[in-house]
């Protein structure tokens, strides 16, 4: 949910996932109580095989889905972390320059050399 959710929805987004999470699991564990009792474990084991299968075919149609875009679930972590950072970075020089042209005044470069000047020639 971290990827798909704006940072302030972010608790509820977790919050519902481990909702459905939970559910699911009770869900599961009932009915594999019930085909256990009635069915045997062999038939246990082919239950789980068919949620596995599910779960690879639902895989693979998001693979492909998800194939010919450049959607964040499909960019690795370090492509993401470059475009973070050139945008952080970007971001970063502009405010940068703004304020450098706003506070930087070169009569105080001036100011500073001389002062340096002064502390050499005092030493002396």
């Amino acid at each position: 949910p971290a990827l798909l959710v704006k940072e302030h929805q972010l608790s509820t987004a977790y919050g519902l996932f481990e909702a459905v999470l939970n559910i699911g699991y009770a869900v599961v564990n009932l009915i594999t109580g019930e085909v256990i009792d009635n069915f045997g474990y062999f038939a246990q084991e082919v239950f789980f095989l068919c949620f596995l299968a599910i779960g690879i075919l639902l895989l693979v149609l998001l693979i492909f889905h998800l194939a010919g875009t450049e959607n964040v679930l499909n960019t690795s972590g370090w492509k993401r972390k470059n475009k973070a950072s050139a945008t952080n970075d970007f971001q970063n020089e502009s405010n940068a320059l703004s304020t450098t042209v706003e506070f930087w005044k070169p009569e105080e470069q001036n100011l500073l050399d001389e002062d340096s000047d002064s502390q050499t020639s005092y030493d002396e």
